[in-house]
């Protein structure tokens, strides 16, 4: 965590928020983790066309997980939602796809 940590606070990028976020959320604290994820996704337009972009997306996926896991199913909603709206012509047979299917389904 703390080379992690370091990463971040020295070049900041999606990557290493990424990477935080993912670390967070193994580890256990859903706080961070959910802290981290929705820094992430607030980074849109920097994130897309290129490496995170993939991260960005799943990260939608996996912070609507963590609200709801939290007891916030209004924030999982909308989080999901915007997934949705994103992921509306993807492949059916991709594993978010899946994952987003099965979340909802659970809200």
């Amino acid at each position: 965590m703390e080379l992690l940590l370091l990463a971040d606070r020295e070049a900041g990028t999606e990557e290493t928020l990424a990477s935080l976020a993912y670390a967070y959320d193994r580890s256990g604290n859903g706080v961070r983790a959910r802290e981290s994820y929705e820094k992430l996704i607030s980074r849109t337009c920097s994130a897309l066309g290129w490496e995170p972009q993939q991260s960005w997306v799943a990260a939608h996926a996996r912070l609507a997980e963590l609200y709801l896991s939290a007891g916030d199913r209004e924030r999982a909603s909308a989080t999901l939602s915007r997934l949705e709206t994103m992921w509306k012509n993807a492949d059916p047979n991709l594993p978010l796809t899946s994952e987003m299917i099965q979340l909802r389904k659970r809200l």
